[in-house]
């Protein structure tokens, strides 16, 4: 059996149940499948693979590497490369599903190599028994599952990461590194690309359908096609102020207002877009009554990435995404 091993500048955390496949099947290949990476540490060319029992039956496991195994195929330095993409779009994925913010992408790759193995270690463990111990809750609930591998696996080869949740990812990255500008930064464009997604696709939808006299659907010659537009939804979209995105427009287009609904979600979110402003365009932030911007420390990091996931989820998008705060949770005894 052949393995391609692809090492990354960065760590990637899992979790696996005694009872998960050995090896998982890739998208993009037939030849080559996913190997377990709880039997990395039985590997020979393997030494830094951490396995730790945090139940009877449930794993964690950290390392730098992905390894993929196949019988059929012998590689080459030239076959590993073409498999650098499909490693990459794996890696994407997963830290989409997984919400594993720092989790390493195709950039961070270091190093590829090329072994084989008689055949692959069986995913049964002789750990000697570990006393009860704590580990980080963010580490362990973003930790990649076999069932978040398989959900990669069935998604559709075009599958494109919603903007908005990769940058919300980067603001969690910059947040753990302690880098709050950056934290603060991401999270309010992310907040502002969740908004312009939403009401972009509801206007699609209206500008294509049937009519509705709820909208000033009009249509334009230009040239030998005729051009369908909303001239109310069009000014109001051009307007910069982040507000009438919130009230304006969202109750145009979507039939809905933040400020109608949650007051002090929508001042909060006015806040987030003024630290933007400033930073972006002063360098650095000029406080000032009565709208103070989030302060570029810890809390107002934490302040404004839980305004972004708020925001997510008054607009109906996934916002399940955990900050690393600290905290740890109990490991059973083994």
């Amino acid at each position: 059996m052949f393995l391609a091993v692809f090492n990354f500048a960065g760590r990637l955390n899992w979790r696996f149940d005694n009872e998960d496949a050995s090896r998982f099947p890739l998208s993009g290949t037939s030849d080559w499948a996913l190997v377990n990476p709880l039997v990395y540490h039985k590997l020979p060319i393997f030494q830094r693979t951490e396995v730790l029992p945090v139940s009877p039956k449930l794993h964690f496991c950290f390392n730098s590497e992905i390894v993929l195994a196949s019988e059929k195929t012998e590689p080459s330095e030239k076959k590993v490369d073409d498999l650098i993409p499909i490693v990459g779009k794996l890696l994407v994925r997963l830290r989409l599903l997984s919400r594993q913010a720092a989790l390493p992408g195709p950039e961070d790759l270091m190093m590829t190599g090329i072994a084989e193995v008689n055949e692959l270690p069986q995913l049964t463990f002789d750990l000697s028994p570990s006393p009860a111990g704590r580990i980080q809750k963010y580490l362990l609930e973003t930790a990649i599952t076999a069932e978040q591998i398989g959900a990669v696996i069935a998604l559709a080869p075009d599958f494109i990461p919603p903007t908005h949740e990769l940058l919300l990812m980067d603001a969690i990255t910059a947040y753990g590194e302690k880098d709050h500008r950056r934290a603060i930064l991401y999270a309010a464009i992310s907040a502002e690309v969740a908004l312009g997604f939403v009401i972009e696709d509801a206007y699609e939808r209206v500008r294509g359908g049937p009519a509705d006299e709820r909208f000033r659907i009009v249509e334009l010659p230009q040239g030998d096609r005729t051009i369908r537009k909303d001239p109310v939804y069009e000014r109001l979209r051009s307007r910069p102020d982040f507000g009438v995105f919130l009230h304006e427009l969202s109750l145009y287009i979507l039939r809905r207002s933040l400020l109608e609904e949650n007051q002090a979600l929508y001042a909060d979110a006015k806040r987030l877009y003024l630290t933007r402003n400033q930073l972006v365009h002063l360098g650095g932030l000029a406080e000032t009554e009565p709208s103070q911007p989030y302060k570029l420390d810890a809390r107002g990091a934490t302040a404004a990435l839980k305004t972004a996931t708020a925001l997510f989820t008054w607009l109906g998008l996934r916002d399940n995404f955990p900050l690393p705060d600290g905290k740890f949770v109990p490991i059973v005894s083994t």
